[in-house]
């Protein structure tokens, strides 16, 4: 996923809808597809699984995942999108079980080269509950959790040439699992938004942006990758691949369902140039899903966001940090930034009264 708006668009939930990941996850997913993911460590070093930013069923859906009592038996770490590296040490820490300040623990996710897309609840309660569970577990079965967007530091970008250094997500989020998870002979679970796991795009061109964290990984280490590519909360598409019940995983590789053109999963609202005419891109020549992803995985038609509480955008040191920062991302990517956060404020301002 690019720096800013989601490519999946996100239903608004209502507080009481909107559980949190830790409270929901023991409930969410029927074992079968929870140890069918599990399974797959038995075959390759590495399984990723397709974040829908903010999301609420995916995160309960990983929270299920890691709470089973064989995960930290079978996985060592945890791959993911929403931290900065450069607060690696802080992770460490925190997740060990140490005692770290509310105020740093966010620097984690607030301060990434993202602009407020994981200001959700949902992954300030994934590191919550990778902590509660090693201190649950004997300490041959604790997990560690990666940071894997680059280490940008806000307090040392003042201009779009400073940011630009950082901008090269995909490469550095595989650099960390080729560099602490498979040169270390370890075993990792990938959480990184779904566009980043296609090994291979349309009309037999490059991907577009370049080569992703799964394309980048097929490069340098061959087979070590299982794809889970998480399915749109569309009942017909579902219907369509023949899913009945959720959760439920299907590993494409001698899946006569495998055979079909990836264009299928494609979101009929993204449209693509060919020879001239713009169409949608599910349209394009694709290669057979099992070319792109190695299974699916359906977690039912619900699709609720879980947003942040407006009110964090009138913390002063935050607000002021975040105009700050959108002039510079503006240049960048050619955005305004400023109105989204002008419009929580507003939101903030409304529901405080």
């Amino acid at each position: 996923m690019s720096a800013l708006p989601l490519l999946w668009a996100l239903a608004l939930c209502s507080p009481a809808s909107a559980q949190t990941a830790a409270q929901a996850g023991a409930n969410a997913a029927e074992p079968n597809a929870v140890e069918q993911v599990l399974a797959e460590f038995e075959r390759v070093p590495l399984v990723a699984i397709g974040e829908q930013h903010r999301r609420a069923e995916v995160h309960e859906f990983l929270a299920a995942l890691l709470a089973h009592p064989r995960f930290g038996r079978a996985v060592d770490d945890i791959v993911v999108e929403f931290g900065n590296a450069l607060y690696q040490p802080l992770a460490d820490r925190y997740v060990a079980g140490e005692d770290v300040p509310a105020a740093e623990l966010r620097r984690i996710w607030r301060d990434t080269g993202q602009w407020l897309v994981w200001d959700s609840p949902l992954y300030e309660q994934f590191f919550a509950h990778v902590r509660a569970l090693n201190l649950a577990r004997p300490p041959e079965e604790r997990v560690r959790v990666l940071l894997g967007d680059p280490p940008i530091d806000w307090a040392k970008v003042a201009t779009a040439a400073d940011y630009r250094r950082f901008a090269e997500r995909d490469a550095f989020y595989a650099e960390v699992v080729e560099r602490e998870v498979l040169e270390k002979d370890r075993r990792g679970l990938l959480v990184v938004g779904s566009m980043h796991l296609m090994r291979r795009g349309p009309l037999d061109r490059p991907l577009p942006g370049g080569a992703g964290v799964a394309a980048l990984l097929e490069q340098h280490a061959p087979g070590a990758l299982h794809v889970v590519w998480t399915l749109p909360a569309a009942a017909e598409l579902a219907s369509k691949l023949g899913f009945e019940r959720a959760p439920a995983y299907r590993a494409l590789g001698d899946d006569a369902l495998g055979a079909q053109s990836y264009g299928v999963l494609v979101p009929a609202s993204l449209l693509v140039l060919v020879d001239g005419e713009w169409k949608p891109l599910g349209e394009a020549k694709w290669p057979p899903m099992r070319a792109v992803v190695d299974a699916l995985l359906w977690l039912g038609p619900e699709e609720h966001s879980v947003d942040p509480a407006p009110s964090i955008y009138r913390e002063p040191e935050y607000e002021r940090e975040l105009r700050r920062r959108a002039p510079i991302l503006k240049e960048v990517y050619g955005m305004d930034f400023l109105p989204e956060l002008e419009e929580l404020l507003a939101k903030s301002a409304t529901t405080s009264k």
